[in-house]
C-alpha cells in the first residue's frame, strides 16, 4: 500500500503542451537573436568588455530587450500561429547569421550562372540568348534584392544598437518599428534564398535531362574505338566542361579525360543529383520558415498598430465640466489681476 502512495502519478504530456514549448522555444530563438547581434554590434566598438556584462552596461538594454519579450509573448499566445512551429529542423533554419545566408545566396547564384554559360555555349542545347538573358535578369535582380534586405537587417540591428546606447529614454513604438523592420528583413532574405535555390535546382535539372539526352544521342562517337574526329572532339569536349561544371559547383572531383563510358557519365549526373537532395530539403523548409515569419511580421504589424493606437482611457462625459470650487476662484482672481496690470502698463 506504502508503495502505491510513493508511486508518483504523471500525466501524459499532450500534443498542446508540446507546442507550447516550442512555442517558447522560437520566442527564446528569436528574442536570443536580436541579443545576440546587440552583443556583437557593442563588443566590436568594446573588445575589452565581457559578453555576459554587455546588457548590463547598456543604458536602456534591458528597456528593449523587455519591449521584445512582450512582443513576443504577446504572439506566443495567438493560438493560429501554433501549427507552424512542429518541427525541430526550422529552429536551426533560423539561427543562421545573416552575412552566412547571403553568402549561401551568392554562391547559389554563381553556380547557377556556370550552368547558364555551359548551356548556352553548347551546340545542341536548346538554350538561346533569350533564355540565357532571362535567367541572368532574374538572378541579378534576386542578388540586388538579396543585398538590400541584408543590409536593412543590418541596419535595423544598428538602430537598435543606438537605441540602446542613449542616455535619452526609449519609445517602445521606436523599438516595435525596429523590431518590425528586423523580422521583415530577415523573411524577405529567407524569402529570396529560396527562390534563388529554386532557380538553380530548375537550371540543374535542365542541366542534367540535357547532357544525358546529348551523351545518348552521341553514344557511337564517344566510344573510345571510334578513331579523334572533328565531331567527336566537340562531343567529347562538351562533356569535360559539364564535369568541369559539376565539379566546381558541386565539389564532385570528376576526373576530366578523353574516353568517356555512357553509363559512367550518367552515374555522375545522378551524383549530382544526390548531392543536391540536401538543398531541395533546404528549400523545403525555408518555404515552413518563410510561412512562420509572415505571420511573426503580421502579428507584429497588429502589435504595433493596437498599441499606438490604442484609446485613452475613457473618461465620464461630466468629468470635463466639474471644476473644484478652489480651481475656479483661483482663475478669477488670475484673470482679475491680469486685467489690471494691462491697465497700469496701458
Amino acid at each position: 500500500m506504502s508503495s502505491i502512495r510513493n508511486r508518483k502519478i504523471t500525466t501524459p504530456v499532450s500534443e498542446s503542451d508540446i507546442i507550447d514549448r516550442r512555442i517558447s522555444d522560437i520566442q527564446n530563438i528569436f528574442t536570443e537573436r536580436f541579443k545576440q547581434s546587440i552583443i556583437n554590434e557593442y563588443l566590436k566598438e568594446n573588445p575589452g568588455v565581457r559578453r555576459d556584462e554587455v546588457i548590463e552596461r547598456i543604458h536602456n538594454g534591458q528597456v528593449v530587450i523587455d519591449t521584445i519579450d512582450n512582443v513576443f509573448q504577446e504572439i506566443s499566445r495567438r493560438e493560429r500561429i501554433t501549427e507552424s512551429f512542429k518541427d525541430k529542423k526550422l529552429y536551426e533554419l533560423l539561427q543562421i547569421e545573416q552575412d552566412d545566408r547571403y553568402k549561401a545566396c551568392l554562391a547559389s547564384i554563381r553556380n547557377s550562372e556556370r550552368i547558364i554559360q555551359y548551356l548556352f555555349t553548347s551546340n545542341y542545347a536548346p538554350f538561346g540568348l533569350a533564355e540565357k538573358n532571362q535567367a541572368l535578369n532574374y538572378l541579378t535582380h534576386k542578388e540586388r534584392v538579396c543585398a538590400n534586405w541584408t543590409a536593412n537587417y543590418y541596419k535595423a540591428t544598428k538602430d537598435i544598437f543606438t537605441l540602446m546606447m542613449s542616455h535619452y529614454t526609449v519609445s517602445a513604438a521606436k523599438v516595435q518599428g525596429l523590431i518590425s523592420l528586423y523580422f521583415t528583413a530577415l523573411h524577405q532574405q529567407l524569402l529570396c534564398q529560396r527562390e534563388i535555390y529554386m532557380k538553380e535546382l530548375e537550371l540543374i535539372e535542365l542541366f542534367s535531362r540535357f547532357s544525358k539526352t546529348f551523351v545518348q544521342t552521341n553514344a557511337k562517337i564517344i566510344q573510345s574505338k571510334i578513331k579523334s574526329s572533328p565531331k567527336k572532339d566537340l562531343v567529347v569536349g562538351m562533356l569535360k566542361k559539364a564535369c568541369l561544371v559539376m565539379n566546381k559547383n558541386y565539389s564532385l572531383n570528376l576526373p576530366i579525360k578523353d574516353k568517356y563510358e555512357i553509363d559512367q557519365f550518367i552515374s555522375d549526373l545522378n551524383q549530382v543529383d544526390s548531392s543536391l537532395s540536401q538543398k531541395r530539403e533546404e528549400v523545403e523548409f525555408l518555404g515552413k520558415a518563410i510561412t512562420v515569419l509572415e505571420k511573426v511580421v503580421g502579428y507584429i504589424e497588429q502589435y504595433k498598430t493596437q498599441k499606438i493606437q490604442s484609446p485613452p482611457p475613457s473618461v465620464p462625459p461630466s468629468a470635463p465640466e466639474t471644476k473644484p470650487a478652489s480651481r475656479m476662484v483661483f482663475l478669477s482672481r488670475m484673470k482679475t489681476l491680469f486685467g489690471r496690470f494691462r491697465r497700469v502698463r496701458g
